[in-house]
């Protein structure tokens, strides 16, 4: 891992600093774009949760709201049975990319973990 050294404003120092560990994964989060709103919204929610710096344990146990997960079951159905049009497949794309973001959260989580047993 590199280590960097920046300037912030103190308001924004103390908003990074509420994130604790989760910093870097808050970074990956804020970088990826989403054009479509769920997936766009879903990340506001992970970092809101990430900002009050949860154990390892709740990064794990964290799971999208309803209305997201309902949206993104939609999608994989319409995806299955073929039906699934441009726009859609775009948005699971979007998905797709935020859930590649959560495994590595949690793979991060399940190391942390391990480190305190």
């Amino acid at each position: 891992m590199v280590e960097m050294t920046v300037q912030v404003p103190e308001k924004l120092a103390a908003r990074i600093g509420a994130t604790g560990a989760w910093f870097p994964m808050v970074i990956e989060l804020g970088m990826t774009n989403f054009k479509n709103s769920q997936p766009a919204d879903a990340k506001a929610e992970l970092i809101e949760f990430l900002s009050q710096n949860p154990t390892p344990q709740q990064v794990l146990d964290y799971r999208l709201s309803a209305g997201f997960q309902e949206r993104l079951d939609y999608l994989l159905d319409l995806n299955g049975e073929d039906e699934i049009d441009k726009r859609q497949k775009e948005e699971l794309e979007e998905w797709t990319k935020f859930n590649h973001i959560c495994i590595l959260l949690s793979a991060a989580a399940t190391k942390a973990l391990k480190k305190t047993s």
